[in-house]
């Protein structure tokens, strides 16, 4: 089965834009007399919530749900080309021998770095023997360029600046040092029989060619198929009408957006209240973010359990343990282990979700169509 994190409910909460607050207004925000801006409306009030703490409440009395059945639905599995299996061929990069050896563009340097505003190093901006592809644009201008042409064992000096847009407030803008030591260089290989002897156990070329675009056509399947479960979910959601929404689940949303961003704060060695300083958000900002992811949360989780009550779907059913047994199994775990490390009611929402996504599909009336990879489907799919 196809890995998730706790499938899609789980990834509302977990897997979202942390920081959207800071980054943009919207009808809930306005402009104070600093420039900055601040939440004026809740994203929710008490009004809009039930108490279901005593369990007894029907879900379908507070969600108006919408067409689940027979609804249409696109499959689009992204069409793997030529290049992209020669280029999946060549990522088997090998590290270059000897003293002479300099960055080109295409390499992956394995470098160490520390950057440095004002004379002190600033948070996130030191690694040690990082490996970066010189030309992907992973870093921002003028360092990979500024890498090559640089040898190995030595080390540079590189004034750069950060871009204006830059989402740490206290960078954006501001000119930096890079000290960059280059400890190795892998290089793409000539893909040639010598080659393919010494490093697959593949007898040709045609052989190993094959074989890459057969694995990059089922990882294309697979993402198409991910697609397809989501966007079922997403059109039933857009079709649906929450009335008012549970507060448990409200204050679950709220307590799991809560915990990644402290999770993200610590990992930077800084508090939340120092993160969110950062990020150019103030605790009005945050409370309204927090507010609105913990309601597109329950939004999900509410219409998946309509969903489950009106089809009749039921943790007791065989696909409901297979899938939580399939997940707890991805992380090493047994189905009770797993419930009580992440939650019991989180791990129900998403394994429940995952059951509706499969229901919703297996219902619906899919057309399958091969699309041609562009900017655009490669966004969607990151």
């Amino acid at each position: 089965m196809r890995k998730r994190f706790l499938a899609a409910v789980m990834c509302v909460c977990l897997g979202m834009t942390m920081f959207a607050c800071g980054a943009s207004k919207d009808d809930n925000t306005k402009e104070t007399e600093s420039g900055t801006s601040e939440a004026t409306e809740p994203a929710y009030t008490e009004e809009d919530l039930v108490d279901d703490s005593n369990g007894d409440l029907n879900i379908l009395d507070y969600v108006d749900l919408g067409d689940y059945k027979g609804i249409e639905l696109t499959k689009s599995i992204t069409k793997v080309t030529d290049d992209e299996v020669t280029n999946e061929m060549e990522s088997k990069a090998v590290e270059l021998t000897g003293s002479d050896v300099t960055v080109e563009d295409g390499d992956t340097a394995i470098i160490d770095f520390v950057g440095k505003l004002n004379g002190v190093a600033f948070d996130g901006g030191t690694a040690s023997n990082y490996e970066l592809e010189i030309g992907s644009g992973s870093f921002i201008d003028g360092f990979e360029d500024g890498l090559i042409g640089v040898k190995k064992g030595d080390t540079v000096d590189l004034n750069l600046t950060f871009p204006e847009s830059y989402q740490s407030t206290e960078l954006a803008g501001k000119d930096v040092v890079f000290t960059v030591t280059v400890n190795g260089v892998k290089r793409k290989p000539q893909l040639n029989d010598e080659w393919l002897a010494a490093n697959t156990n593949y007898a040709t070329l045609a052989e190993f060619a094959a074989e890459t675009k057969q694995k990059l056509e089922d990882a294309a399947e697979t993402t198409a198929s991910n697609t397809l479960e989501s966007s079922g979910l997403d059109q039933v959601i857009s079709n649906s009408t929450v009335k008012k929404y549970y507060k448990s689940l409200i204050e679950q949303g709220e307590s799991q957006y809560e915990k990644r961003l402290n999770a993200y704060a610590s990992a930077y060695g800084k508090s939340l209240s120092e993160l969110l300083a950062a990020q150019g958000m103030t605790e009005s900002q945050y409370q309204n973010q927090k507010q609105k992811q913990a309601v597109s949360y329950a939004q999900v989780a509410m219409v998946v359990y309509a969903i489950a009550q009106d089809a009749g779907l039921s943790e007791a059913d065989a696909e409901y343990q297979t899938i939580l047994n399939d997940l707890a199994n991805n992380y090493n775990m047994d189905a009770a282990t797993f419930s009580s490390t992440y939650g019991e009611s989180l791990v129900k929402s998403s394994v429940m979700s995952q059951y509706a996504m499969n229901y919703i599909v297996s219902n619906a009336n899919v057309t399958t169509q091969e699309v041609e990879e562009t900017e655009e489907t490669t966004t969607a799919a990151e």
